[in-house]
């Protein structure tokens, strides 16, 4: 009763060595997808910093903005206030050109009433002295 059987095992490891070779490189492209996102990581750092930087000249930049609109406001508001005191001297002006052809006419008026005066008190002298003659005349 003996039977002997024969077991044949046979191994092979093309598999094997193809799975280790699949290995091999799919660790050689995770280093080299580990190397780009550490490369991205970095980029990104300095694109935040840079979009910081960009973001505090943006508000330095609306702040200029807004104080210039302010000046400028200013500005016209003084613009308009000079123009409302221009119109205020040049009215100003008119009156006193008038008052000062008023008072022309004035002094002028008060020498011919000078002269008047004097021809009247002159008038009246010779009356007065006429009169007197006149008295005296009578009375002799």
């Amino acid at each position: 009763m003996a039977d002997i059987a024969t077991l044949g095992i046979e191994v092979r490891s093309d598999q094997v060595r193809k799975g280790a070779s699949d290995l091999d490189q799919f660790a050689s492209s995770a280093k080299k997808a580990d190397a780009a996102s550490q490369s991205l990581s970095a980029a990104n750092k300095n694109t935040g910093a840079a979009a910081a930087v960009a973001s505090a000249s943006l508000n330095s930049a609306a702040s200029a903005a807004t104080k210039s609109a302010n000046a400028t406001s200013a500005a016209a508001a003084a613009t308009r206030g000079l123009a409302v005191e221009s119109s205020q001297v040049e009215r100003g002006t008119a009156f006193l050109t008038k008052l000062s052809a008023a008072a022309q006419r004035a002094e002028t008026a008060s020498k011919g009433l000078a002269g008047a005066t004097r021809s009247t008190s002159a008038a009246v002298a010779a009356v007065a002295s006429t009169a007197q003659t006149a008295a005296t005349d009578f009375g002799r």
